[in-house]
This record gives C-alpha cells, structure tokens and sequence, in this order.
C-alpha cells in the first residue's frame, strides 16, 4: 500500500512541476522588457505591441500620458517632451501630456 501511496505523490509532484512550467512559459511568450505581464514588446521599440486577437484592439484617435510629479506637474511637460514625441511617432497617434496632482488623477486620466 505505502508502494502505491509513494507513487501516487510523486506522479503528482511529477504532474504539479509539468504544469507550473507550462504556465510559466505561456507567461513567457513574448518579450515584455519592463512592461506588465498583460503586454508584450516583440519589436523592442518600449511601446506596447497589439494584442495578437484583433477582437483585443482599441484605437482611440489621442493618447493621454500622465505623471504625478511631487512638485509642480507644468514643469514635467518639457522634461516628458521626447518621450511624448516617441510615442507619437511610434504610434502614430497624437499623444497628450495631462498634468495631475494626484494618482487618483493620474488613473482617471
């Protein structure tokens, strides 16, 4: 019996490791750089890329990008101004500095 019993806990660590991998390299399929685990970066440009399903896809005509500074948000726009213009470039979209004063801020913008 304590034959079966040692078996049957190792095929199911066998079955717990296969399936943590699997998981593991699913979270893996692409290249994420510093990104959250919900985006990719296949192309490297630091912008997240597309999702593969098109059904996933939003195409808003602007983009807002904002920061909450610990001081005065105005002074951040000239010193955000290449990232902005990146952005742009790279996505084609105009991309629109919005000064916060909190995060809550930030979050709704």
């Amino acid at each position: 019996m304590q034959k079966y019993i040692s078996f049957y806990t190792k095929l199911i660590g066998l079955l717990l490791i296969v399936g943590f991998s699997a998981s593991a390299m699913a979270a893996e399929d692409c290249y994420r750089g510093t990104l959250d685990k919900q985006y990719c970066d296949r192309d490297g440009n630091l912008t997240a890329d597309l999702p593969t399903d098109p059904s996933k896809w939003v195409d808003p005509d602007s983009l807002i990008f904002a920061y909450t500074p610990v001081e005065d948000p105005a002074v951040y726009k000239s010193v955000w101004a290449g990232f902005i213009d990146h952005m742009s470039k790279t996505t084609g979209k105009k991309v629109i500095y919005f000064s916060v004063q909190s995060n809550a801020a930030q979050l709704e913008a």
